[in-house]
């Protein structure tokens, strides 16, 4: 710094010329004009001493005098206050500074970090309010958090109107949690709600005998046709229909679990035709009856022909009224099929053939083939007639058998009905079911298993193979196979059933995904950041502070040497000669140069010389004149996982 002061002296004579000089030792950089008195010091030290002087000699050319002037030297910057009035016994002082607002130091050279003692919340921006500006400002407060930046708290979003939920929210610190009730789930935005279809999930508890009807948030059971109850497990009994008298005259009910059924009455069948019980003519059927039969309900009685009355110990066989002698005997032929009857009626002795028989005209008894005609073997597509001698059977076809009345053919129930104690089919009952079929029966499986290629076992279906064969999110779940069904689970950084899948907002949670600052949610992940001045741990949650000192690039400051790194910022300060402008970074020479110099920016006087000066980022070329070659850095170090 440069100091420029007038010395002068009275001689008694007026006459006489006075001259100044500076005695020995001279102080670098100090000169006197000898006639003007006007003293130049360009170059003042430093460091001061007490023996730092400078001594003035005033000579007329017949005598001298010298002055011993108390100097007191004032090296403020950046506006501070030299404080001249200071006692001192020292001859060159070094006065005190008063520093102006927002700025400390033994010369007011530093700026005053408002942010050092990080007054503002965690992960908020701090920016140290430039001199002569004080204090700092605070960023805006994390999201879901309300305040000035230096104190954020909590906002309750469940308190706003509208509510940001369908249904139930929840406060979290720094965020809210939507919910739902029974019957809902979260949909994908995470706060509307979206009904459960209960019935189709297979979560809800209608009885085996109910069905399942999907409402809004619920589901409704109903008892099925032949029960009655609330319909919920064990709540569906069955209806005794025939208490009601359903079935039509001449038939009987007979109650069956969810249903009943109707059989026509002891000496009655159904007609195909009118759907109506009709009285059975037995006398048409197969009867015992050796010669006449009458027909009665459900019964019938026997009768013989004239010459002939009922044996009453069978009440079925006529014997004759009128036995045959050996010799009447001897007309009938004994040689047929069966033993013909010898009788004498009104004095005619005749040969009667038993029932099934015909008389030939040689008076044989020859068996009837009533296969050859009407049989009473039905239905004919199943059944077949099978003659024998005196009387006929039915047989039935595959799926068949033969009903107590030995002529009809009537459906085996393989899946119900044992053989030898075995069941008649070879279904898998363990993950499968056996149906049956007019004449034959099928396997089936249960849902979660495909019939083999056998067509009677039953194996696991893989639902998982194909995304038509299950209701995962096919986005965002995975599909678990498991036998004879599957499980549906959200993936990692999604909410849910497996079905519905809604982004889990991990920053929403009350631990914030463990980010120590900064959370930002992504669909199905998250990452945590923080604010300048910090760099993000290798673990991708918490903070370390960053050195912006140690890269020119990311600081303003004059040079790294003038640089100081706090947590989360920095400051900076200037070299001998310069002050700190309001910006808090840039350093301006403190005496600017009387002439530019042809300096292609600016000119500073420095240590008592004019010296061209360049921005940041240029530099002098050889000439000392001209700045050239801007240096391009990265000013990028905020990094998030």
């Amino acid at each position: 710094m440069a100091t420029n002061i007038t010395i002068s002296a009275q001689d008694q004579n007026p006459a006489d010329t006075v001259s100044f000089s500076l005695a020995s030792p001279v102080p670098t950089g100090a000169v006197i004009g000898s006639s003007s008195g006007e003293l130049a010091w360009s170059s003042v030290p430093t460091t001061l001493t007490s023996n730092t002087s400078l001594k003035i000699i005033a000579s007329d050319g017949k005598a001298n005098t010298a002055l011993l002037p108390k100097l007191f030297y004032c090296k403020c910057q950046n506006g501070g206050t030299c404080k001249f009035n200071i006692e001192s016994t020292d001859l060159f002082t070094e006065v005190p500074c008063e520093c102006p607002s927002g700025r400390e130091g033994n010369y007011c050279e530093r700026d005053i970090d408002g942010c050092a003692d990080n007054p503002c919340f965690t992960g908020v921006a701090c920016v140290d309010v430039a001199a002569p500006g004080t204090g700092f400002q605070c960023g805006p407060c994390p999201l879901g958090l309300v305040g000035d930046g230096s104190v954020c708290s909590d906002e309750d979003e469940c308190l706003k109107t509208p509510s940001p939920c369908a249904q139930t929210c929840s406060n979290l610190p720094g965020s809210y949690q939507c919910s739902c009730g029974g019957g809902y789930i979260l949909g994908p935005d995470l706060t509307t709600c979206l009904d459960v279809d209960e019935c189709s999930r297979g979560t809800h508890d209608c009885d085996s005998n109910a069905a399942c009807n999907n409402t809004v948030g619920s589901y409704i059971c109903t008892c099925n046709t032949g029960y009655t109850g609330l319909g919920t497990t064990g709540q569906c009994d069955d209806i005794n229909e025939c208490s009601a008298s359903p079935c039509q005259a001449n038939a009987v009910c007979t109650n069956l679990v969810g249903s009943y059924r109707c059989d026509c009455s002891l000496g009655y069948e159904l007609d195909p035709l009118t759907g109506q019980c009709t009285e059975i003519d037995e006398c048409t059927r197969d009867n015992t009856c050796q010669q006449t039969c009458t027909d009665g309900v459900a019964t019938y009685t026997c009768g013989c022909n004239t010459g002939f009355v009922i044996d009453t110990t069978d009440q079925v066989t006529c014997i004759p009224e009128q036995q045959c002698n050996s010799a009447q005997n001897a007309t009938c032929d004994y040689t047929g099929d069966a033993a013909p009857l010898c009788a004498v009626i009104q004095g005619e002795v005749t040969c009667n053939c038993p029932p099934k028989y015909t008389a030939t005209a040689d008076k044989k008894c020859v068996d009837i083939d009533e296969c050859s005609g009407a049989h009473l073997c039905r239905p004919a597509s199943v059944a077949s007639c099978v003659n024998t001698v005196g009387d006929y059977t039915c047989s039935c076809g595959t799926g068949y058998k033969l009903d107590v009345d030995g002529r009809t053919c009537v459906d085996i129930d393989e899946c119900t009905e044992l053989s030898s104690g075995s069941p008649m089919h070879n279904c898998d009952l363990t993950r499968g079911y056996c149906s049956n079929s007019v004449g034959s029966f099928s396997c089936g499986c249960n849902a979660g298993y495909n019939l083999n290629a056998t067509g009677n076992g039953c194996e696991d279906k893989n639902e998982c193979a194909s995304p038509t064969t299950n209701d995962c999110n096919a986005d965002y779940a995975n599909c678990t196979n498991t036998l004879g069904s599957y499980t549906c689970t959200c993936k990692t950084g999604f909410t849910g059933d497996g079905v519905i899948c809604a982004d889990l907002n991990e920053c929403g949670l009350a631990t914030r995904g463990g980010c120590a600052q900064g959370c930002s949610n992504s669909i199905g992940s998250y990452s945590c950041f923080c604010g300048n001045g910090y760099l993000l741990d290798a673990n991708g949650l918490t903070c370390n502070d960053y050195d912006e000192c140690s890269r020119e690039a990311d600081n303003g400051c004059y040079s790294s040497q003038y640089c100081t790194n706090t947590v989360g910022s920095y400051t900076c300060t200037c070299p001998v000669d310069f002050i700190l402008s309001s910006d808090g970074k840039t350093c301006t020479a403190a005496n600017q140069c009387a002439a530019n110099h042809n300096c292609s920016h600016t000119c500073a006087r420095l240590s008592g010389n004019d010296t061209c000066q360049c921005p940041k980022g240029y530099e002098l070329d050889a000439s000392g004149k001209n700045c050239t070659g801007e240096i391009m850095w990265s000013t990028s170090y905020i990094r998030t996982n």
